[in-house]
């Protein structure tokens, strides 16, 4: 994904005080770790919070996207078009809702 949805991730990080870092849309170690520990404590991810984008990070994201009825596909931990579809999808409800 992009910026625009990166950005969009840090904000909602952010909002739920997981995220202290600038919202610049650079999806670094600093927005990874911030997106693992919030994953880990909604209970789909269980590896270690240590800012490496990698297969178990990805099935989180895929896993959580589908308990909320963003997410279609098969939780295999590719982040491809559908997964990125599904995230924007839920960013955006996740935006309205912050603004009220």
């Amino acid at each position: 994904w992009g910026t625009v949805t990166t950005r969009a991730l840090q904000t909602l990080m952010a909002a739920v005080g997981r995220y202290q870092g600038t919202i610049d849309g650079s999806f670094g170690s600093l927005s990874i770790k911030a997106a693992q520990g919030w994953l880990k404590s909604l209970g789909h991810y269980t590896g270690i919070v240590d800012g490496q984008w990698g297969p178990m990070s990805r099935k989180a994201l895929q896993k959580f996207l589908k308990s909320k009825g963003h997410y279609t596909g098969i939780i295999d931990g590719d982040i491809g078009p559908l997964s990125v579809s599904a995230l924007q999808n839920y960013l955006n409800v996740q935006r309205q809702y912050l603004k009220g």
